[in-house]
């Protein structure tokens, strides 16, 4: 069942948002190695950009960004017809119960914790939203 469901990864395209080039790098490596394209942001102007020029099946957002919060990157998503169905995944080291309310009322459709999740638990859970 594992490998069925991190399968569905496989073909997307991936937009990780997140500034930590360690944390960047290690899973976009797993992504890849599952047979998804990722495509790399660091901050708003590269997100906007990606999202213009690319098909984005799914974005993993971090909420701690220079000059910008995800929550702010977020809204935009969210606001413009051409990227608001784009499924987006919160990865972010805040879990304040108010933090995770705000990424899931403004249309996030997971909230998770980085310190909590393995790589292979963070497809998993894309691999879900992807269903």
């Amino acid at each position: 069942m594992d490998n069925l469901n991190n399968n569905l990864v496989s073909g997307k395209n991936i937009l990780i948002v997140e500034d930590d080039i360690f944390i960047n790098s290690l899973f976009a490596e797993k992504l890849f190695e599952k047979g998804a394209t990722v495509f790399s942001a660091k901050k708003e102007d590269d997100v906007f950009k990606m999202l213009k020029t690319e098909k984005i099946d799914i974005i993993s957002l971090d909420l701690l960004l220079p000059g910008t919060s995800g929550f702010e990157i977020l809204k935009k998503i969210k606001a413009d017809p051409s990227t608001k169905d784009i499924p987006v995944i919160i990865l972010s080291n805040l879990g304040q119960k108010s933090d995770v309310d705000m990424g899931l009322k403004l249309g996030a459709k997971k909230f998770l914790i980085k310190a909590l999740y393995s790589m292979d638990e963070l497809i998993e859970q894309f691999s879900e939203v992807l269903k």
